[in-house]
């Protein structure tokens, strides 16, 4: 999958993610890829993955999970196959955010877990029929 920005702010990191649905609580999401545009407001980055109707997540049972950080979960939730459709772009860091004119909002959407705001998404589309879902 390719995603691809213009006129964006320059210089700034984006962090990619899929998600249940475009807008908070977003439900179940999960990391793609990062990438910075250029001193144009341009960046891209190519994804490799499954990217269709078929995309999912689930957890068929809890178990612990690996401690990177003070943010992270001690053992999963269990819970049935969930499709997600919907990509989002948050800002690489509140700085960022604030440097383009947006709240300084600390979110968990990067790896440090101390992202900006959501930037763009695919909310043009209805909740449940995210683009990701047209793909066969």
């Amino acid at each position: 999958m390719d995603v691809t920005v213009d006129h964006a702010p320059k210089n700034t990191e984006f962090e990619l993610f899929i998600t249940q649905q475009s807008n908070s609580p977003f439900g179940v999401s999960w990391y793609q890829a990062d990438f910075e545009t250029n001193n144009q407001g341009q960046g891209e980055v190519r994804a490799k993955g499954i990217f269709s109707e078929e995309l999912f997540a689930f957890a068929p049972g809890v178990v612990k999970a690996p401690q990177v950080d003070k943010f992270d979960a001690e053992k999963n939730p269990a819970f049935d196959p969930v499709h997600t459709f919907h990509l989002g772009l948050w800002f690489g860091s509140p700085e960022e955010a604030e440097d383009a004119g947006c709240p300084d909002t600390v979110t968990a959407f990067d790896g440090d877990h101390e992202a900006g705001i959501q930037a763009f998404s695919t909310r043009n589309f209805p909740n449940l029929k995210g683009p990701l879902g047209k793909i066969k």
